[in-house]
């Protein structure tokens, strides 16, 4: 693991790590491929897939522009080759002309609902600690206008999210969350 720089307000978790493993596990060769690490907050997840997979081109979106000073510094560190692209946009106006798609997203977004835990004690870290209702339907709409048509994203959470989506179904499991995949091609019953 690397010492990655990363605001007072928050820290990313074991989660983070075990997900980049997980999906190193299941894409072993180096082509080029395009990647979105979304909800990337100080970049961790794509930063280590880049470092793992050199050939992949790895774009990054954070709604909290309090990351983006952290990120440029752990950019200067750790990514290497093609300088990365960082929008600092909410899940609704990203990429919302559907202009770039991506073979994998990987996304490791807020765990619980507004309802469940205490709040915390600054907006930044509420913003990273709770996914609203609506919020899931976001990034679900975001996922189907952000991939190719082959594309497929991956995600963490800690609910049954397969039952909110047609095409959302749980792949693997970590320590401290599950892992799901949103892949257009796939519908449930």
């Amino acid at each position: 693991m690397q010492d990655y720089f990363q605001p007072d307000f928050y820290r990313f978790s074991q989660d983070s790590l075990d997900f980049v493993n997980w999906i190193e596990k299941r894409n072993t060769q180096n082509i080029p491929f395009s990647v979105l690490d979304l909800c990337s907050g100080c970049g961790v997840i794509g930063m280590e897939l880049g470092q793992r997979f050199p050939m992949w081109e790895i774009d990054f979106c954070e709604l909290q522009e309090a990351f983006y000073p952290y990120f440029i510094k752990n950019a200067d560190l750790f990514c290497k080759g093609r300088p990365p692209r960082f929008f600092q946009v909410n899940l609704t106006m990203f990429n919302h002309d559907s202009l770039l798609k991506y073979d994998l997203i990987v996304c490791n977004p807020p765990y619980f609902s507004p309802q469940k835990g205490r709040t915390p004690p600054s907006l930044e870290r509420y913003t990273c600690r709770f996914f609203s209702e609506q919020d899931w339907e976001e990034l679900f709409k975001c996922f189907a206008r952000s991939l190719k048509k082959a594309g497929k994203a991956y995600f963490l959470a800690r609910e049954d999210l397969w039952k909110k989506h047609s095409s959302v179904s749980q792949v693997g499991s970590l320590a401290g969350a599950q892992v799901f995949c949103f892949d257009l091609n796939v519908e449930r019953s």
